[in-house]
């Protein structure tokens, strides 16, 4: 993600859905789920903040979905202190697994956001 191209400010649900053969559906992150990872102090990061293995432990933690400013959320980040000139981006991290022998044959992500967004799959 380049520093001044997207804009994540407002990230509220990620829900991830995998189907395997005969289009069965398995959840893998469920709506409204714990331990969202995230950071919104708008300092941007290194370019391996999206990879799998990056230390994420000092980032705060949260219950989807996460954002502000709508009734519904269940995790507030910070815009910054000047509603005028929000920060360019929170970042937003949650692990899951997958079985090694579920057979998916695709994942489907669906996420609510509010000015752009960019998902990465283990970096």
């Amino acid at each position: 993600m380049q520093a001044a191209a997207k804009t994540l400010t407002f990230l509220t649900a990620l829900a991830l859905l995998a189907a395997p053969p005969l289009h069965a559906k398995s959840t893998l992150v469920a709506r409204g789920a714990e331990g969202w990872k995230y950071h919104d102090s708008g300092v941007l990061h290194p370019p391996d903040w999206k990879d799998k293995d990056f230390d994420d432990g000092a980032w705060k933690s949260g219950k989807a979905p996460l954002g502000y400013n709508d009734p519904d959320i269940a995790t507030t980040v910070s815009f910054g202190d000047d509603p005028s000139l929000k920060r360019p981006a929170t970042f937003l991290r949650k692990m899951f697994d997958v079985p090694a022998d579920a057979g998916f044959l695709e994942i489907r992500a669906a996420l609510r956001c509010d000015d752009g967004a960019a998902i990465y799959l283990n970096g």
